[in-house]
């Protein structure tokens, strides 16, 4: 029985230890089914990033770090690569939605599983890859090894170092050793700090010294200039880079222009002279509206400071009330008095305006304020006289007679907004605002001059190209 019992223990022993060693194997990288979930995932997340819809590709790319992160030293070469690829493909659409700080953090993630990896800077947006230089020089440090005989195997803490004798390292001391047919292996300590550069030269001796003294064999190690960047780490299933920052913005509205009472207070009055004198006056009832367009731009300067220009054009249509007082003809009578109401008279203001503001927003969405001076022709249509009609003796206003005034290079100023929505990289399309305000003098009409205060308040919208 005591044999019996002896043999159970090692029996069940042996089972546990088999067990454990199953469960060490299966928990090191998912099974295939996880493993084809993890790539559908990982496919789907760049899919949306090519579509530059980055909130949601940063999501995305969540789900399959936060499957393969907690254990990323057991990965399978294949699942490190796309833990590693989705890693600096969400530190791009963070840093594209304005997030720079979690992008960083992206970034030297990648660079603690994997010190000797790069981007794909063909395809990377110039502002990503200077982020990416950036915390690689600032968290990592660079060795270069030069060995003699040259094609010398080299071996960095035990793992081939590759055919590029320059690569990037993690900070602290490291084995380098040099193996060559025919000759004693060398190896040398050294030890990397963030944001160096070290050179390691190892001399091999050959097994049978020449006859000459041998050189020394004591390895020297010394600073260099910055080398190039290691080779990319190969994007295989292909990146559509979000492009350098968006800075300026160019729209075409169509704009509808309203004016009224409240904008235009000032009556206009016009003097007629026939067969006597005949006062006349009319002043600006109601505002009617009417169309115009808006081209212009701005360009991001200073963050979000932007500078720009446009040109308008408005046509506003007004009602207007005259009153004429002319000279009777019948005796003991001294004048009459006509009165009409007038529409259709128009003023036309051809402006052009200078724009100071800030714009903020994300990937696909763009909202701008700004201000600025104005300087603006103003074509007004003013009546000068009257046709009348006389009919048994009673004498009415037939017709009123416009002349169009133009006064050039009135100053005022402006201030408008506008929200603009993309598309895709370039276009979309977007409305927009902007109230404008003159104070000018028509010229002479009659016997006087008239002050005029014209302000026009535009709504309208179109296309936009951002580039």
């Amino acid at each position: 029985m005591r044999y019996v019992a002896k043999a159970s223990t090692v029996s069940a022993a042996a089972t546990v230890v088999v067990l454990c060693l199953l469960a060490h194997v299966a928990g090191a990288v998912p099974i295939n089914g996880q493993q084809d979930a993890v790539h559908a995932r990982y496919d789907e997340a760049v899919k949306v990033f090519q579509s530059e819809d980055q909130f949601r590709s940063i999501a995305l790319f969540q789900h399959v770090i936060d499957e393969l992160s907690p254990d990323a030293s057991r990965l399978t070469a294949d699942l490190r690569r796309v833990l590693l690829r989705s890693l600096c493909f969400r530190a791009e659409a963070l840093l594209n939605a304005e997030d720079q700080t979690q992008a960083v953090a992206d970034l030297r993630k990648a660079l603690v599983i994997d010190p000797d990896i790069d981007i794909d800077r063909s395809l990377s947006s110039p502002r990503f890859v200077a982020l990416f230089d950036e915390i690689a020089a600032a968290e990592l440090g660079v060795i270069r090894v030069d060995v003699s005989p040259p094609g010398a195997q080299i071996y960095l803490d035990g793992k081939p170092f590759g055919s590029n004798t320059t690569r990037r390292i993690a900070p602290g001391s490291h084995i380098v050793r040099a193996e060559s047919q025919g000759f004693r292996p060398e190896s040398h300590e050294v030890t990397i700090a963030a944001g160096t550069v070290r050179a390691v030269k190892l001399q091999l001796q050959p097994t049978s010294p020449p006859v000459a003294p041998p050189p020394s064999r004591q390895p020297t190690v010394e600073p260099v200039p910055q080398p190039a960047a290691p080779e990319p780490l190969s994007r295989d299933t292909g990146s559509v880079s979000s492009g350098p920052p968006r800075r300026v913005m160019v729209r075409l509205d169509g704009v509808w222009g309203m004016e009224g009472p409240a904008w235009s207070s000032s009556a206009v009055f016009s003097l007629y002279n026939k067969n006597g004198y005949a006062d006349s006056e009319y002043v600006v009832q109601d505002a009617l509206g009417g169309l115009g367009y808006e081209v212009g731009g701005w360009v991001r300067v200073i963050g979000p400071l932007i500078v720009g220009a446009s040109r308008a054009r408005s046509t506003l249509l007004f009602d207007a009330h005259v009153e004429y007082s002319v000279p009777d003809a019948r005796p003991n009578y001294s004048s009459r008095s006509l009165a009409a109401d007038i529409s259709d008279i128009t003023r036309t203001i051809n402006a052009t305006h200078v724009d100071i503001g800030v714009t903020g927003g994300g990937p696909n969405f763009e909202v701008a304020v700004y201000a600025g001076p104005s300087r603006a022709t103003i074509t007004q249509a003013v009546i000068t006289s009257g046709v009348f009609r006389e009919d048994s003796g009673h004498v009415t206003l037939s017709r009123a007679l416009y002349r169009d005034f133009a006064i050039a290079g009135q100053s005022g100023w402006s201030l408008g907004g506008e929200a603009a929505y993309l598309f895709g990289k370039y276009f979309g399309l977007g409305a927009s605002f902007r109230y404008a305000s003159y104070n000018a003098v028509l010229p002479d009409v009659g016997t006087a001059a008239f002050p005029l205060h014209a302000g026009c308040l535009t709504f309208g919208g179109g296309g936009r190209i951002r580039f």
